[in-house]
This record gives structure tokens, sequence and C-alpha cells, in this order.
């Protein structure tokens, strides 16, 4: 599980500052709570959940998103209305 302190979420106004709990293996955000930047004993024993902790800074955290649409290639147009099933296995 990774953390990820002292960062801002896309949200509205992005003035609050969080932390986020992810576990990174299954792809799932765990826990969001506000942030409290403190140095006492409690926030350490909870460091010790984390494989890894990451300082922000203050910048925005946000997923990475990778685009697998895929409109049509090789001149082929998969909105075309005279589409065949011969122009899809082509692509």
């Amino acid at each position: 599980m990774h953390c990820f302190r002292n960062c801002l979420l896309p949200t509205e106004g992005l003035q609050q500052l969080y932390e986020v709990h992810v576990d990174v293996d299954k792809g799932l955000i765990v826990d969001i709570l506000l942030y409290i930047n403190d140095d006492n004993a409690k926030t350490m024993i909870l460091d010790e959940r984390f494989d890894e902790v990451f300082d922000c800074k203050g910048n925005i955290l946000a997923p990475g998103f990778i685009d697998i649409q895929l409109n049509g290639a090789y001149g082929i147009d998969f909105s075309d209305p005279n589409l065949t099933v011969d122009d899809v296995e082509k692509v």
C-alpha cells in the first residue's frame, strides 16, 4: 500500500490538502483523509502500514488514464455507416 500525503485532489476548489492511501496491486483508492501535518508518534506508527510514503508537496494527485478508444485505422473509420465486418477485421 502506498501513501500520498500533502496533496490536492481534482475536486471543487483545490483548496484542501489530503492524504490518500492507494492499494497499487489492486488499483484501488483505499482511504482519503484530510491531511494534517504533524510529526507525532501516531503518524509514525501509521507509516508502518505503507510500502512507500510520498510527499506530494501540495501538488495535484490524479489518476492516470490510458485512452484505448480506437476510431479506426488504415483508412477505415469505425463511425462510417457502411462499415463491414471485413473492415473491422483489417484494423
